[in-house]
């Protein structure tokens, strides 16, 4: 039986960085925070523009004495308020074209007393700020999530949240309480303690509360003036205990058949995204077959791409054609050097890079989230592609708000909209680019935008074979194009535009074929053969795989890595 695990920093390894006190967040101190001093708006009688000039910042060209000369002469720096002629002459255009921004020493009350009720100023009033009504979250710890602060939740969440979207955390348990907690947290499902608790046991032993702190990243409480934020606060986490801590490895880790089975009863009770942020380099097909059930129940299947460092490294369930593999990415768009990559990956998000503080705030560029610690609740900082993927979960509980609702479009949204990092396209190192929620959310709801022209171009041909012969062909184009999977005995045709595309083809032990894949976009089709040898039992690569090629490990500690042995790939994975 394999193993899907992952480590936190235990013993004599470096534990995350933690703290139990928050800094003091203050709000304004009164409606005048917003007033720009000494800069006013005046606006002059429409009767009063006809000789009117501004020259050398001041006002000339005014009907009337010496008076009202000397009162003008009290603002400086006068200029039109309007950059640019109003298109339509009525009254509140021709009021506009009488407006004027000015300077001046004296307070709003002096300025007035001197310049209104005239002939020629009608009105007088401060130059002020207004402020976006996305104000950035009052919670104390926000200003060092720099990861929501670059992702700029305070706009995302003036429109969406995530409400009404269930979350499922297939991990180590999520924890209620703390300071921060979720809006949300429904009764989900432990697969260890067989009972409806899903709560990390283990935290006080593990030294970190893992489930909770991905949760957190999701849908942490949000303008609660407490803590950190989510990304989606308003979505409904649904906890799945599949992973606890073993003494004897120090490890925490959980068994295929419990995450196949914790996968399952997520769909079934009303999951719209699943995040695993979890992995191992042992295929088990009843993950497999489990992430397919996700899939073609239209759950979006989400999964870290691997602590390894390993360019050509992407672990399961994240290799699978049916998840969305996430890698990591740290501050400026740099590559942490665990983050594992592949033809496999499909997005980086922030992962974070404990031993670099790029934003010069006094702390490692880590994600910071609550968690329960071997010291009980704390806010702390971890980095990992177990961090990085719940950012795309997020995401994808949003879009799932905004009217998407099927798996492959809500991924293709997330490849079109991703910011390109490397070489235009695909590369193995940050798939098709970086997370851009802004973007996703922009998209519009209807897959005709999906179209894109251009030659298409095919890359990235893997397959991943299963015990009982079959296997997916996957493939990625460098347009949006459609599917088809041709050759003997298979026809497999999927109309739907993307960029990732994937098909099953069925056969039995010993048997060997061509197919050929195909995509086309703008009136071109690109093909490409693809050889597949389905082997016997004895042949099998799986043969021989027992838990203990299973033990590498990750999570959110990089320097706690495990590995008791990697068998030598003779197929490409998908």
């Amino acid at each position: 039986m394999s193993l899907l695990a992952l480590t936190f920093l235990l013993g004599a390894k470096p534990a995350p960085a933690e703290f139990a006190v928050a800094p003091t967040w203050t709000a304004a101190a009164s409606d005048n925070d917003d007033i720009i001093a000494g800069e006013y708006i005046v606006r002059v009688h429409p009767q009063a523009l006809a000789g009117l000039r501004v020259e050398a910042g001041r006002f000339t060209g005014f009907p009337g004495s010496g008076p009202l000369a000397e009162r003008l002469s009290l603002v400086g720096d006068v200029r039109p308020m309007l950059r640019s002629p109003t298109r339509t002459d009525n009254a509140p255009g021709r009021r506009l074209a009488g407006t004027f921004v000015v300077r001046s020493e004296f307070s709003l009350a002096e300025l007035r007393d001197q310049l209104e009720d005239t002939d020629t100023i009608e009105s007088v009033e401060p130059r002020t700020h207004l402020r976006a009504l996305a104000d950035e979250p009052n919670d104390t710890w926000y200003h060092f999530q720099w990861n929501m602060m670059e992702a700029d939740v305070a706009t995302i969440h003036t429109t969406h949240t995530g409400t009404g979207v269930v979350v499922a955390v297939i991990d180590s348990g999520v924890t209620p309480g703390g300071a921060d907690s979720f809006a949300s947290l429904l009764t989900g499902k432990d697969f260890i303690g067989q009972d409806d608790d899903a709560s990390d046991d283990d935290a006080m032993v593990s030294g970190l509360a893992h489930g909770t702190h991905v949760a957190g990243t999701i849908a942490q409480t949000t303008n609660n003036i407490e803590g950190v934020v989510g990304i989606a606060p308003g979505a409904s986490i649904l906890p799945v205990r599949v992973l606890h801590y073993d003494e004897e490895s120090g490890a925490v880790w959980g068994a295929s058949d419990d995450i196949a089975n914790g996968i399952v009863w997520a769909v079934d009770n009303g999951a719209q995204v699943i995040n695993m942020s979890l992995g191992s380099p042992t295929r088990s097909d009843a993950v497999a077959d489990a992430c397919e059930y996700a899939y073609e129940s239209g759950v979006f299947v989400v999964a870290s791409s691997g602590n390894d460092g390993d360019p050509d490294g992407v672990l399961y369930p994240a290799s699978l054609p049916c998840a969305f593999a996430v890698g990591a990415i740290g501050r400026d768009e740099n590559i942490p050097f665990y983050s594992n990559g592949g033809p496999e990956l499909d997005l980086v998000a922030p992962g974070g890079e404990s031993d670099e503080d790029r934003d010069g705030d006094g702390h490692g560029d880590g994600i910071v989230q609550e968690s329960v610690t071997m010291n009980g609740w704390r806010y702390v900082f971890s980095q990992g592609t177990s961090m990085a993927a719940p950012h795309v979960s997020a995401a994808a509980a949003l879009l799932v708000q905004n009217g998407w609702s099927d798996p492959a479009e809500i991924a293709e949204v997330l490849v079109q909209s991703a910011h390109d990092l490397q070489a235009p396209g695909h590369d193995d190192q940050t798939g098709f680019g970086e997370l851009d929620i802004m973007a996703a959310l922009a998209f519009p709801v209807d897959t005709g935008y999906f179209y894109q022209r251009g030659t298409v171009a095919i890359d990235n041909v893997t397959t991943d074979y299963s015990e009982d012969g079959r296997v997916w062909v996957a493939w990625t184009t460098n347009v949006a194009a459609t599917t088809a999977v041709v050759g003997a005995d298979v026809d497999v045709r999927e109309s739907l535009p993307t960029h990732l595309h994937k098909a099953l083809v069925k056969g039995t032990p010993g048997f060997a074929t061509t197919v050929t894949v195909a995509s086309s976009a703008d009136g071109a089709t690109s093909e490409q053969d693809v050889a597949l040898d389905f082997p016997l039992d004895e042949e099998s690569f799986f043969a021989g795989c027992g838990a203990q090629s299973a033990g590498w490990f990750f999570g959110p500690g990089l320097w706690a890595w495990r590995r008791f042995g990697r068998r030598a790939r003779t197929e490409p994975r998908r």
